[in-house]
């Protein structure tokens, strides 16, 4: 039974999926899925709080466990940072988070190689949803593995890996906040393939 249970867990994980997508563009929609644009990604944690220690601790575990991505902090002024985070109440808009591209950022790769990148990328937390879908540390914590890992290229996974990654997509309805708040073995080889290069 166990042995089963493990071949259906290695089967899901072949379908980890990676690069921007033509489903969900690199662009300045909720939708927006890039890859950075290189390994050393810089990040401004525009948030307090809980919603900070989480990004930070997302960041480190990015930097610790996906080489060769580095992922440092640093703030206004920069002009080289990639990402930008921020909390929004955008409403019943149906994200719990998003990343997308600023206006007016850079662009770069191929949408027919899956290598479109921009630069900077804004990633928002939907406080509008706090209280009912990610109030605790632990929810906070998925999200910030989650929109981190689309703004280097990770997509959402096949169902079959809902237990397995913090790609996994949070629903609505019905209700389902994933509590997974690092990558698949897969999908960080997939990033150690892609940055490498």
């Amino acid at each position: 039974m166990l042995a089963s249970i493990l071949t259906l867990v290695v089967v899901s994980l072949a379908y980890a999926k990676f690069g921007s997508s033509y489903s969900h563009i690199c662009d300045t929609t909720l939708y927006s899925e890039c890859v950075a644009n290189n390994a050393y990604h810089s990040v401004y944690v525009n948030v307090a709080g809980s919603y900070a220690t989480q990004v930070r601790w997302s960041m480190q575990n990015y930097t610790s466990v996906a080489p060769p991505i580095v992922m440092s902090e640093v703030y206004p002024p920069a002009l080289d940072k990639a990402v930008e985070v921020l909390l929004t109440n955008a409403g019943a808009n149906g994200a719990l988070a998003w990343t997308q591209c600023a206006s007016g950022a850079t662009y770069g790769g191929s949408d027919a190689l899956h290598t479109r990148w921009c630069r900077p990328q804004r990633f928002y937390y939907n406080t509008y949803y706090e209280a009912g879908y990610f109030p605790t540390d632990n929810a906070k914590r998925y999200i910030a593995c989650h929109e981190l890992g689309h703004t280097i290229g990770l997509q959402h996974p096949a169902s079959g890996e809902r237990t397995v990654t913090c790609m996994t997509s949070a629903t609505i309805t019905p209700k389902y906040v994933p509590t997974y708040t690092t990558t698949s073995d897969v999908e960080r080889s997939q990033v150690y393939a892609y940055y490498s290069q």
